[in-house]
């Protein structure tokens, strides 16, 4: 008997000190006037590098961005669970890049599309008044 609580004492406190790694998500936007451009740029990293990471850009990132063809303004969003309804990814949290250009929606994407399926996610969007924009994506999950 004694052996038993003993046993199940040392289970419970091995238990109680582990704990599991915390993705953060952050996004940079960036408005180069020099340059005529609206940057976004995705960054992701675990536990205290990612909290740390996520104050650093919080404070830097300029989310409107006054450009030669009006303003622009990124509307971030961040979410948990299943972008679909169908129950899966629980604990993801998906990253929405969303620019609106005078009012208008001109660019709105998941970084990551699926949390089990996607190959590749979106690194960064640049945008140029009067081209198209730009959408760089690196293969794999952020977190490999």
């Amino acid at each position: 008997m004694k052996r038993n609580i003993l046993y199940l004492f040392l289970l419970l406190f091995f238990f109680s000190y582990s704990y599991a790694d915390e993705w953060h998500n952050a996004l940079l936007a960036i408005c180069k006037k020099d340059k005529n451009e609206f940057e976004i740029k995705y960054y992701g990293n675990y536990n205290e590098d990612g909290t740390k990471m996520e104050k650093e850009i919080h404070s830097k990132t300029q989310n409107t961005c006054e450009l030669s063809d009006g303003k622009y303004e990124l509307k971030p969003r961040f979410f948990s669970g299943s972008k679909d309804g169908m129950g899966r990814c629980g604990s993801f949290e998906y990253v929405e890049i969303t620019v609106i250009h005078n009012e208008k929606i001109i660019f709105s994407r998941l970084v990551v599309e699926d949390c089990h399926y996607s190959k590749e996610y979106i690194s960064s969007v640049v945008i140029v008044p009067n081209f198209p924009i730009q959408i760089e994506k690196r293969t794999g999950f952020p977190w490999d």
